[in-house]
């Protein structure tokens, strides 16, 4: 073999050598690329994903917020429903304790009457002559008067000491009901303003939540704006082939904001 043709064959090796590492170099340079593209459509994927998540937990917690107001709302118009029939009842009671009250001083006031002497007379004693006619009268007949007389003031006794009676059983009772419903609208109205309380809390919360659900679907936007630009300016940089084209693509629909 000529010199020349030793030449010729090592330029010929030493070319194929060098395209030989190329290419084996443009592998390594692909491979790297497709394990840093892999890599960002992997944390694109994931961002997405808790995104999504963190999205759908905001709306569940939404959704129960909502729940827990509708039933503050009800609650709160049964316990303000329970107050004013309570009102009704205690202004109702109140008014016929008073009405009680008044009876029972009547007949108390009766009663001393008698007491102090101020005697209750039938029709027969009245008159100017009354009086007189019992100097006429002889003794048997005067004792018959005097029993009558003490029994019909102790009738009258009785029949006052009962009317009182009655009058104060009644009273006692009135007055434990409108204690009773003075201490249950003092309740209703500690659960009326814890019951407002919660409502607010429910609202900011909502508000908040809703916020929160906001800023999560425009970080999502904002991701699938950032990766679509992202390969829209790869693929002509790359000259990416049709299946890594597809490989990228493939997210885009997965994405629901």
């Amino acid at each position: 073999m000529t010199e020349s043709r030793l030449k010729e064959s090592r330029l010929k090796d030493d070319r194929q050598n060098s395209l030989t590492a190329r290419a084996m170099e443009q592998a390594d340079e692909a491979a790297r690329a497709m394990k840093s593209l892999n890599a960002i459509m992997s944390a694109f994927q994931e961002g997405m994903s808790a995104r999504e998540k963190k999205r759908a937990r905001g709306e569940e917690s939404l959704v129960k917020l909502s729940a827990l107001r509708r039933e503050t709302v009800d609650a709160l118009k049964t316990a303000v429903k329970n107050s004013d029939r309570l009102k009704k009842e205690l202004h109702n009671a109140k008014d016929t304790l008073s009405s009680l009250q008044r009876q029972e001083a009547v007949a108390k006031g009766r009663y001393t009457e008698i007491l102090s002497g101020r005697i209750p007379i039938t029709k027969g004693e009245e008159g100017e002559n009354g009086f007189e006619s019992l100097f006429h009268k002889e003794s048997e007949e005067l004792s018959a008067r005097k029993d009558q007389f003490l029994s019909r003031l102790t009738n009258v006794f009785s029949g006052l000491e009962n009317e009182i009676r009655e009058l104060e059983g009644r009273g006692k009772e009135l007055r434990e009901k409108t204690r009773d419903c003075e201490a249950r609208l003092a309740d209703l109205e500690r659960k009326r303003v814890i019951l407002f309380q919660k409502l607010e809390i429910y609202k900011a919360e909502s508000a908040e939540m809703e916020r929160a659900i906001k800023s999560t679907e425009e970080e999502e936007e904002r991701l699938l704006r950032d990766y679509s630009e992202f390969t829209r300016r790869l693929k002509p940089v790359l000259s990416l082939p049709p299946s890594t084209e597809k490989l990228l693509e493939k997210n885009l629909p997965s994405i629901t904001v």
